[in-house]
């Protein structure tokens, strides 16, 4: 949960860096908390604060305003939507009233904001997603290209992340793995696996899982958790594991398990990969060949020369049968 919390609170950040950094450098605002998690039935009531600080030595002016945001990618930017033309399907801005909605904070201080949330009562889907945010005084600019979506400049907010459940209300929850991409063969490992979980159900979830990676006798060799993220509803969140070591040799088998939502779900995926040292393996293949050509050119040499002196000893052989004959024809 810890990781989960510390990645959506880098998440946020992106909305005050994406376009006008040298205006927020002399703006040192921060927001706490960064995400909200909100679990509301439909037609309900609740209320949440945000707290927004200014470092700064001087009084920061500005309004308190929502918009709805989208996922724009598997990496879990989200896209700002202001222009209520462009609503994506799992809004919740139109919900979120802010008091006060003008604020000034003073330096070094900071204010409290009280955010009401009032779900509609034929609210279709579990998951809906809005962000309310501090404008300083200070404008930024949209780009034709744009259209309905804009980056936030120098806009400072809280992710406001609202769960509608009821005894009725039943939660689309679905996820599947997606662009899986391993290498068939390496040579030094670990082995690295990056793939995507797309969520296709109408809430976000946090699947935890692991990797397991086995060799060809299929004794467990190495084990990681994978890191929990949030996905959103109909995006996908990418993801990336490695196991294993460096040296490792022959077919092995990297299993993916993960598990999500309230009814605890399964998936699983198995890739093969193959590792092997080819350089390592080729400098000792042509070192045992030298050693046996050179065992072999010191076996030929001594066999050479245990066949000269067999020669010579057979020689000296047939000279003193020679000379035997010889000394017994004399004595005859």
């Amino acid at each position: 949960m810890k990781k989960i919390i510390f990645s959506l609170f880098l998440t946020s950040l992106l909305f005050v860096f994406v376009t006008n950094a040298s205006a927020l450098t002399s703006l040192p605002l921060t927001v706490f908390p960064a995400i909200q998690d909100v679990e509301i039935a439909p037609g309900g009531k609740t209320r949440i604060q945000m707290q927004i600080r200014n470092g700064s030595t001087e009084v920061i002016n500005g309004v308190i305003k929502t918009a709805d945001y989208t996922i724009s990618d598997n990496l879990g930017t989200p896209r700002l939507v202001e222009d209520m033309q462009f609503t994506p399907k799992f809004s919740a801005a139109s919900w979120i009233i802010s008091e006060p909605n003008v604020v000034a904070i003073p330096s070094n201080d900071f204010v409290t904001v009280d955010l009401y949330i009032t779900a509609p009562k034929d609210v279709s889907g579990c998951g809906h997603y809005a962000i309310a945010y501090f404008q300083p005084n200070i404008i930024g600019k949209k780009t034709p290209s744009d259209k309905g979506s804009m980056a936030i400049t120098a806009k400072i907010g809280s992710l406001i992340n609202i769960s509608v459940k009821d005894k009725n209300q039943v939660c689309k929850e679905s996820v599947n793995f997606s662009q899986i991409s391993a290498p068939k063969f390496l040579e030094y490992g670990p082995i690295k696996v990056a793939f995507d979980l797309i969520n296709s159900g109408d809430i976000h979830m946090a699947p935890k899982g692991i990797a397991t990676l086995t060799n060809f006798t299929g004794d467990l060799v190495d084990q990681k958790t994978i890191t929990d993220q949030r996905i959103f509803p109909e995006s996908a969140k990418a993801y990336e594991v490695q196991v294993g070591s460096k040296w490792m040799f022959g077919k092995y088998k990297v299993n993916l398990l993960a598990s999500y939502g309230d009814k605890n779900q399964t998936l699983a995926k198995s890739i093969y990969v193959w590792v092997f040292p080819w350089t390592i393996a080729l400098i000792v293949f042509l070192a045992l060949i030298i050693i046996l050509i050179v065992l072999k050119t010191i076996s030929d040499k001594y066999s050479k020369k245990e066949a000269i002196l067999e020669e010579e000893v057979k020689e000296e052989k047939e000279e003193i049968e020679k000379l035997k004959e010889q000394l017994k024809k004399r004595q005859d």
